[in-house]
């Protein structure tokens, strides 16, 4: 985020100095002014913000004598004293069509080199990540900021120049609308007459270049590879099978979680969800192929090693070219969601791969319980906080939440059951995103199961309430990470369900004691173990997970004992960091919630968008009264 804050400044300088001796100047004055002055504190950098408020008050506005506020309220009086004018309404509409009329390419390399050369001047990060990371970056913020910054249509309304032609939605009431036919809930209990297993994986992140014995404690983001440089004691070294700390994990150790589980675990479960993330954290060296390769890789092996047993996956926020950014207004995912549907067809079937070569999320039914069984599979770059292609539009992207009621409508009426995963959690998307998220979730909390998700690395849970009654609805389970980054042990879950009820009744995190087998120099993938570290009936008191008065107990419990809390934080990293807490924290309690709002008021704090999230923007439509989900 630190890149974007430094790439805004330097878009109002190159804009400002263009346009000096245009007779637009009063107009440019106040379109960067009005947009900087309540984001201008929020840059990360203090030399930033400095500059952004040197160059607005000296340069832009050209008055040393007064302060920011007060020459942006002059220039507001003075443009909007002539309300929706004619003339002034074509000026601002021909001022940015001529913008968007440029050759915004050539500008955009420029504006990327300016910016390169600026993180590396303020040493954000070293010279070789700000070159790279923002040359991979820029182009999707560029367009991003762009076709919605630039847009006459609505930048000029939105500046008081010309008359509404979008409005921003209201997000409560289409949240509203969808709750409001909400039936009453009623969990049947399980029968326990007959169970069956699943395992869930998430965040395997493995790197292709790791090398046993380099640098765990590098001077940037990843580390252990050959460039990583000499370790400066036998702590820093990375080990044979990944080391805790900011590395990623041999492909090896996954060949190894994946032995283990062919060996003593495919006889028990009936299926696997695979929640993405699979490339490495060098992500200012990656390509399109060597993240696509690298899924596929992990496919491959799965189909070699479990053949029988179908696996339901869906992509990170990681598989993506570069990090984070998924085009939902273009064609630039088609190619990788081709290759991933082909080579996943033969687990999700036909039309769900076909759902997911078009649009990137699909789902899935399975007949052979009591009751038919749908896997719904969403794709979080929707909702990603990170994903620049969105200040273009963040309103319901590709239409995937529409797509998810319909679906939930059709289960519902079909009397399907649900299972929803995804990568994401609701909590680290945005606002809006979450908030609709939610309220579908509420509607139909009487068919969705339970929902499984990863992106944390963490084990941890999220609890969705009914918004009248503050009762538990559902349960998001967060799945701890297979890689090591981040200084966690290799992990996955194996669930358990009720057969009749398909209720979720328990589950087990299993994980590798990675010291263990790099210190003891095993290096023979057949005797690696994945040991029960803990099941979540046993481990916390209770005898039913599907009984939401256990998870009530166990959040109240959270909250406020310590005992409990330093059960959660051991497990969270799968026993790699042993410690206990001292005292007792509101953050692991907070962290249950599942929107930031909804976070941020648990911390008893009124919620507030950052400037990312201010830049993103609410939800809009040309029609005011748009509920979008009817």
């Amino acid at each position: 985020m630190k890149f974007l804050y430094f790439f805004l400044l330097v878009i109002t300088i190159i804009t400002q100095v263009s346009c000096r001796n245009d007779d637009d100047s009063e107009l440019v004055k106040y379109v960067f002014t009005t947009f900087f002055q309540r984001n201008i504190d929020q840059f990360e950098n203090p030399v930033l913000t400095q500059m952004a408020k040197t160059f607005l008050k000296n340069e832009v506005l050209g008055n040393k004598n007064s302060t920011i506020t007060e020459q942006v309220m002059k220039l507001q009086q003075n443009v909007q004293g002539e309300g929706f004018s004619t003339n002034l309404c074509q000026q601002c509409q021909s001022f940015y069509n001529s913008i968007l009329s440029l050759n915004l390419t050539k500008y955009g390399q420029e504006l990327t080199h300016i910016i390169q050369f600026g993180c590396s001047i303020l040493k954000i990060e070293t010279p070789w990540i700000c070159f790279s990371a923002v040359g991979e970056m820029a182009p999707s913020v560029l367009q991003g900021f762009a076709k919605r910054y630039l847009n006459p249509l609505y930048v000029c309304p939105s500046l008081g120049l010309c008359p509404p032609y979008y409005h921003n939605l209201n997000i409560t009431a289409i949240a509203q609308n969808i709750i409001k036919d909400t039936p009453q809930v009623n969990r049947p209990a399980p029968t326990l007459k007959k169970t069956f297993k699943f395992l869930h994986m998430s965040d395997l992140h493995f790197d292709g270049l790791y090398l046993e014995g380099a640098n765990g404690q590098c001077t940037v983001p990843d580390c252990c590879r050959f460039t990583s440089g000499k370790p400066k004691d036998e702590s820093a070294k990375a080990g044979y099978w990944g080391y805790l700390g900011n590395c990623d994990i041999p492909f090896r150790t996954i060949e190894a979680a994946i032995r283990y589980i062919k060996n003593n675990l495919a006889d028990e479960i009936d299926f696997i969800i695979w929640t993405g993330d699979n490339t490495n954290h060098y992500i200012w060296e990656q390509s399109f192929e060597s993240n696509t390769d690298q899924t596929i890789r992990i496919t491959n092996l799965l189909k070699k090693e479990l053949p029988h047993i179908k696996v339901f996956p869906i992509t990170g926020n990681h598989e993506s070219f570069p990090v984070n950014v998924y085009d939902y207004f273009g064609d630039r995912e088609n190619q990788q969601n081709d290759i991933f549907a082909t080579s996943w067809e033969q687990w999700i079937g036909k039309e769900a791969a076909d759902e997911y070569r078009q649009n990137g999320f699909y789902s899935s039914l399975i007949t052979k319980y009591s009751q038919p069984l749908r896997i719904i599979a969403i794709n979080t770059q929707a909702g990603n906080n990170e994903n620049w292609y969105l200040i273009q539009n963040p309103t319901d992207p590709k239409g995937q939440l529409k797509w998810l009621k319909n679906q939930l409508q059709q289960a519902e009426l079909n009397n399907e059951k649900v299972f929803i995963i995804g990568h994401i959690p609701s909590i680290f998307t945005l606002q809006e995103w979450a908030q609709i998220y939610t309220a579908l979730i509420q509607r139909y909390s009487n068919i969705i199961i339970s929902q499984f998700y990863g992106h944390t690395h963490n084990e941890q849970i999220s609890v969705f309430r009914n918004q009248a009654t503050d009762q538990i609805n559902n349960v998001m389970f967060i799945t701890g990470s297979l890689t090591s980054y981040g200084g966690h042990n290799p992990s996955f879950k194996m669930f358990e369900a009720d057969f009749d009820s398909l209720q979720l009744i328990n589950y087990a995190q299993y994980a590798m004691n990675l010291t263990y087998y790099n210190e003891n120099k095993i290096r023979d993938i057949n005797r690696v173990i994945f040991e029960k570290t803990y099941d979540f009936n046993s481990y916390y008191g209770y005898d039913d997970m599907s009984n939401f008065e256990n998870i009530q107990d166990f959040l109240e419990k959270l909250k406020t004992d310590l005992n409990t809390q330093n059960k959660y934080h051991l497990v969270q990293n799968a026993l790699a960091n042993p410690t206990n807490l001292t005292q007792v924290t509101l953050g692991y309690y907070c962290d249950t919630f599942t929107t930031p709002a909804t976070q941020s008021m648990c911390y008893g704090k009124p919620y507030k968008k950052d400037m990312i999230a201010e830049i993103f923007g609410t939800w809009y439509s040309h029609n005011p009264d748009d509920l979008l989900f009817e």
